[in-house]
């Protein structure tokens, strides 16, 4: 789908009332966002699966399993942030982040206090363009 196509689909209702043209445009546009956003969905869900396998076969806590989850809210933390949603201190937090780039799930983002943790793999998975 291009601008350039847009526009003439648009200049053309207006040349010859051709809507017929325009409906099937947008259409097969709508077409393809959903597949995108399918797609998208399909390699999130599959990286939350992956996450939640990589702590359970370390038998991490309760605690860390939740923090994965939250990581697919915002994908991206601090010890603080940690520490209010899951209920346990700062300390227990930062414990937990450390644990998760352990894994592979975070990066610790540098030059930012409180330390910035990111799941990059997961922004990978939404932002990338699929193949």
């Amino acid at each position: 789908m291009s601008v350039t196509t847009y526009y003439e689909r648009l200049n053309d209702i207006s040349s010859s009332g051709s809507w017929d043209d325009w409906f099937a445009f947008f259409l097969d546009g709508v077409v393809e966002q959903a597949g995108d956003a399918i797609a998208r969905s399909r390699r999130v869900r599959g990286l939350h699966d992956d996450y939640r396998r990589r702590l359970q076969e370390r038998r991490a806590s309760a605690n860390a399993l939740r923090l994965v989850d939250t990581l697919f809210i915002n994908p991206y933390t601090d010890a603080p942030a940690a520490s209010r949603v899951l209920g346990i201190t700062p300390e227990g937090a930062r414990g937990l982040l450390e644990r998760l780039g352990d894994v592979g799930i975070l990066e610790y983002h540098s030059g930012s206090w409180p330390r910035l943790y990111l799941a990059r793999e997961l922004l990978a998975a939404i932002e990338d363009p699929l193949a």
